[in-house]
This record gives structure tokens, sequence and C-alpha cells, in this order.
């Protein structure tokens, strides 16, 4: 094999295929013998549409989202569940005025039919939102969450937002007009400042929710009511189960009507039932876990964990150390711990799941899916785990020896470490090419990467934003520290009061880890990082020197200006990941990066959407600013288009080139193909190559 440097290698993914070669998919319900689907096509700037297939033409996709749409909800500003299914209709909100339309489900149009608005025009642009709606079975009411800007609705708290539940009668939707619509008003005591999960049951006759509020986030403590629907979807309503120390998530109803949710109360998220003739408390376990769960942090409005199938099985997303795996669950068996049953699919992690009968009459699970060498899928499988359909191809390379399997490692955490009882948890992807090897002698460079969230995790699943780096040359470390999903509740809750301590200490301790066990080069190790992540990169360049580089994407780096200025659904979020503000705001200062910038001496690369309501720019402003103020060299990179996360191709490419120009000119390396720099940095270390 040909030496070449680590990070020069040739590679068959260019930053244009991970930004265009396959779209994001999400959500996936089914109709009769059609599945439906949402994709995000970064191809065209971003794009939303749903997309139908079916059980029997598979191949023969369809876009029915008219090119005019773009489907996609600003509830929360994360969104999710932006489209739904009724009885004979389509319902989706459009990204451009969050209205509701909706759209006839025909069989096969030439053309898509024209949607219709459902809900009217706001007072003013985009004050109205709407997400996670459901219609009833008899297809006259629709309910779904509606968020009001604070001078449109009376406001709990002056400044907020205003979540809650809203019925949409469809039968007042004639000559065009759009129904009136009508706040959800049961008598629950006291009012939630967030709902979610609307769902109705199969015979109409109840309706069930989750609420929660401040400071609690929804895998902090949530609450799961059900009420009759009485004069319409008024009524008395009943807590089923949750609270301000338990978390409920993934509720619905099955098809004898009894309502399934995930409940961590165990420490674990487990399945439970309960029956409307039934008392409050009286639920029964389906599944017992004690080292997996099904339940995960609902960031987004379209998660859900289980379907069930025409034979009344419960096919259950179960996730073990953040690796998720397809089950077959008895709901009917009074014996939770001997119920499971595995499907053995392959894959490594699922983010939607519904259910069909194929030709054959065999139930299907449908998913979106992927494994740890194919990328984001839908498809749909038996009860063997053989596949059913492809309804969408998994990009895969037509060699599988450029993609290396996800390690899974445990490491010890300092002595002092207030998790230190605890190991932490990585995956690792070393450098791997069927064509070159690095020179003889050499250690390939490391990147240490810090999910967003912190609630969330990384999963060992395909991903090829980290393939990107493995197939030129770098080794990658994924860090699951302390305060990620998948691991359970003891787990999850390691970061409560600890963000910018222990998962600071969880990437030094895996960089430290590879290190000592001389697999690394211990001079070429980076961090990287987007949205939360950044804060964990910067205190981490600040708190250590066993990096060499940094690279934060939309990172947090003022933690008392997060505080005073985000939106509603984050604003208590660091209640309980550091401190009460205005009380602790020493604590914020301490731990803000902004305030540990003049300790960082590593060359850093900071990257921004400049229309980012969830970080506003002027964070990433302060930072290179300090960085110019203490002569660090740093590279500084602004997007016009992008928000929070970004969308667009051109976006994407620019990112990840200019990233590996960073690393091209601190670790020694030219990269493969040329790249344009950067226009603006300091510092010789690029300054010398060209750019004003």
């Amino acid at each position: 094999m040909t030496e070449v440097a680590y990070g020069g290698w040739p590679s068959p993914l260019p930053a244009s295929l991970l930004a265009s070669g396959s779209a994001k998919i999400a959500q996936v319900a089914t109709h009769g013998r059609d599945v439906y689907w949402a994709e995000t096509r970064s191809a065209e700037n971003g794009r939303s549409v749903i997309v139908r297939g079916s059980v029997d033409h598979p191949e023969a996709n369809v876009v029915i989202t008219p090119v005019e749409y773009s489907v996609r909800s600003g509830v929360h500003v994360y969104g999710g569940g932006a489209w739904w299914l009724g009885p004979d209709h389509v319902y989706f909100v459009n990204a451009d005025d969050q209205r509701i339309y909706r759209q006839e489900l025909v069989a096969s149009p030439e053309l898509p039919p024209a949607p219709e608005p459902v809900t009217p025009e706001p007072p003013s642009p985009k004050s109205w939102r709407y997400a996670d709606g459901n219609v009833d079975p008899s297809g006259r009411w629709l309910v779904c969450i509606q968020e009001v800007d604070p001078d449109d609705a009376e406001s709990a708290r002056p400044g907020d937002v205003v979540n809650r539940l809203v019925a949409i009668d469809l039968t007042r939707l004639a000559n065009d007009v759009p129904s009136a619509i009508a706040p959800v008003a049961y008598s629950v005591g006291v009012a939630s400042d967030f709902v979610a999960k609307p769902r109705f049951s199969p015979d109409g006759r109840w309706l069930s929710w989750l609420q929660w509020s401040h400071p609690n986030m929804p895998w902090d403590g949530t609450e799961l009511w059900v009420a009759p629907v009485e004069d319409g979807v008024n009524g008395s309503a009943e807590l089923v189960a949750g609270g301000e120390d338990e978390a409920i998530c993934s509720p619905g109803w099955t098809a004898d009507g009894e309502l399934v949710y995930s409940s961590d109360t165990t420490g674990w998220w487990n399945l439970y039932a309960w029956h409307p003739t039934e008392t409050t408390g009286s639920a029964r376990a389906i599944t017992a876990f004690t080292d997996a769960e099904v339940g995960e942090a609902m960031w987004s409005l379209d998660s859900q964990r289980w379907t069930q199938l025409p034979t009344g099985e419960l096919a259950v997303a179960v996730t073990q150390k953040a690796a998720d795996s397809l089950m077959l669950v008895d709901p009917r068996s009074a014996s939770p711990a001997t119920v499971v049953k595995p499907i053995d699919t392959g894959l490594a992690a699922i983010s939607g799941l519904a259910s069909l009968e194929s030709t054959d009459r065999e139930p299907l699970v449908v998913l979106v899916g992927a494994g740890r060498r194919d990328d984001t899928f839908v498809a749909s499988y038996r009860r063997d785990g053989a596949i059913g359909h492809h309804y969408t191809r998994p990009f895969q390379l037509d060699d599988s020896r450029w993609i290396p399997t996800a390690v899974p490692i445990e490491f010890s955490r300092p002595p002092e470490s207030s998790a230190a009882h605890v190991p932490g948890h990585a995956f690792v992807y070393w450098p791997q090419s069927p064509d070159v090897t690095g020179p003889s002698g050499a250690k390939p460079p490391l990147i240490v990467v810090g999910h967003g969230g912190p609630t969330a995790h990384s999963s060992p699943a395909l991903n090829l934003k980290i393939h990107y780096w493995t197939t030129r040359g770098f080794a990658v470390a994924d860090v699951n520290y302390g305060g990620s999903t998948g691991f359970g509740r003891e787990y999850r809750r390691l970061l409560r009061y600890q963000w910018g301590v222990l998962d600071v200490e969880d990437c030094i301790s895996v960089a430290a880890h590879l290190i000592d066990a001389g697999t690394v080069d211990p001079t070429k190790v980076a961090i990287r990082g987007s949205s939360a992540g950044g804060l964990t990169v910067l205190a981490a360049l600040a708190q250590s020197e066993v990096f060499a580089a940094g690279m934060s994407l939309y990172g947090v780096t003022d933690l008392e200006a997060l505080a005073l200025d985000t939106h509603k659904f984050e604003s208590r979020y660091l209640d309980r990941l550091v401190g009460e503000y205005p009380a602790d705001r020493a604590v914020y200062q301490e731990r803000s990066p902004i305030n540990q910038i003049g300790q960082i001496r590593s060359p850093m690369l900071v990257m921004q959407g400049l229309q980012d309501h969830v970080v506003p720019p002027n964070q990433a402003e302060h930072v290179v600013a300090a960085l110019a103020a203490n002569k660090v060299p740093y590279v500084y990179e602004t997007f016009a288009e992008e928000g929070h996360g970004f969308r667009l191709a051109e976006s994407i490419i620019r990112s990840l080139e200019l990233e590996l120009w960073f690393y091209g000119q601190l670790f020694g390396f030219t990269p493969h193909d040329p790249i344009d720099p950067p226009v603006t940095m300091s510092g010789a270390v690029f300054e010398q190559n060209g750019a004003p």
C-alpha cells in the first residue's frame, strides 16, 4: 500500500456528497398500503417534503408536497411533528407561514392535489405556529399544539410565547375559509408551560397528551393526562402517570383501547399500559429492562419508539448503550421480563416506527433506520428480520473497506470527578482505506467529538461526517459524556449542575486514554463540537493542553447570555445543568467559556450561522474578539442564510472543507483536493497561505 501523510489521504467522500448525496429522512406513517415519510433536501436549499411509497410498488416514490411548499414547524424552534395523516388527508405545517394545510390522499396522482389552508393567517407573520397534530377517527376534529407569540396571546410570563392544545372543527372548512381555532380547556388544575403528543383513542372517545412546566425539560419530568371527548373536545381530565421527577414519553393508543407509554420511574424508560376504565396508578408494566430502555429525549416532536402490528404485538425500538435494536413485545403477557423477542435487522439507530400488512398478509414494521454501514433509509421488516421492502436506498460506498466499525470503549474519570464511580462511554473509529496507509512509524491525528444537546447521544450508526475524517486518515472519538441518553436515568442525570465540568472531563479523559494507549499522535489532537458541544470545546481548550486545535460550530459560549436570551423551550434548561439564575450567577460566569478564553492557547476555527436564534451570532463574535485580543490564531467563517444547524448544501460543503484546511495547516499535511482558504483569520500559521 502507498504511504500518504495522515489527513492527506484521497477519499471517496467529498464534502459535496455529504451535502447532497442523501436526504435527511425523518418520521414515517402508513395509510392503507402506502408509506409516507419526510425528507429534508439540502440540494433544494433545505426544503422538506413528504414522500409517498407503496407496498405494491416500492420503487415508485412520489413527492406529494408541491414545489412552493416546505414542511417544517417552528414550535420549540427545533420543530418536528410537522405533518400527520388523517382518514382522507395529509396535514402539514408550511415553513414559510407556519399555517396548517391539508392535501387529499389520492392513490396515484400525476400532479399532487393542491393544498388548502386549515388555519387562518396569523396577526403577524409566523406568530402562530403549529405541530404534532392528530385527527380523530371520524375525521371531524384536529387537535394539535399551537405556539403563539406573546403579542398575540395572554402570557403567563411577559415576553413568553404561549404553548397550548387547540381543537379545529374540520367540518367548518367550507368555501376555503379556515375554521376557527378553540383552545382545548380541560380542568387539569395547574396550567402547564408546554404540551405535546395529543392522541385520540381508536374509538375517538378519549384524548391523551403530555404536559410539563419550567424548569423541567421533557426528559426531567412530564405528566400524561387523559380526558373524555365530550361536547367537542373539552372535558374533565385525569392524570395517568408522571410528575416532577418522572419522565413520560412515546404515548399512544393500541387498537383495543389501551394507552401505552414509556416511563423512567425504575431508572430506565420502560413501556406501561393503562386503560381508561382503570384507576390512576394501576398501569401494568409491558417491559422490564434494567440495562436498556424504550425512550429518548424529546427534542423533536416526531419521536416515537413503538408501533402496534396487526397481530397485536408491539414493535419496539430499544436503546442499549446508545445503540438501537428492534424487538417484538407482547403487551398481553403477564410477565414483562420474558416477552421480548429480538428482530435481527442489523440496525444501529431507529428514529421512527409504523406498521402495515404486506401482500401475503405478513405484518411489517416500517421504520426510519440506519445501520453501521448504511446511511438513513426507510424500509420495512418482517418479524424474522427479513427486509420486506426498501422504500429508499441507503447510501453505501462501493467498497465497504473504507468504513471502519465503531469500537465502543469505556474510560475512567479522574478520582476528583463527581462521576468517578461510573465509567464514561465513547465510540472510536480508526482511519481506514483500502489503498493507502500512514507513514511508517507515524500515528494518526485524533478528533474528539462532543455531541450537542447536551442531553442527547451519539450512536454507532453510519455517520458520513465521521467517515469524512476516517477516510482521510484521522481517528475519531465520538464521546457519550456523562449526561448522554441511552444509558439510563442515572447516567443521564450525571450532568445535573455539572455542564461545563463533566462533559469537559470526559472529552479530556478520552483523549488521554487513547494517547496513553499509544494509538494516536499526542501532538495532533483536536476537539470539535456544535451547539452545546461547542461549549465543551471551548472549555476543554481552556482547561487542558492535550488539544492542539479546536473547532466550534454555532457553539454556546456565554451561559449568562444564553439564560437571558434564548427561546422559551430552553429558557430554564440551564437551571438543571448549571444552577438557577440569577441566584447562581457566579457559577454561570465561572463556567462560561467566554470568561475562560484568556486561558486558550490552541488555534481555533469558529463557524456561525447569522440567522441562529438558539445561539445568537454575538456569542461567536465575542469568542473571536477575545482570541484576537490574546493573539491566539483563529479562523472565523459566517454563513448568512443559516440558523442553528446547517441545511444548505453550500454551507455544509464549505464548513467541512474549511475544517479540513484548518487541520492541514496545523498538523502539517496538504488535503488531497484543493480548498479555498478562509477570508477572516489571524495568526501567521494561517495568513502565510495567501488570504487577505
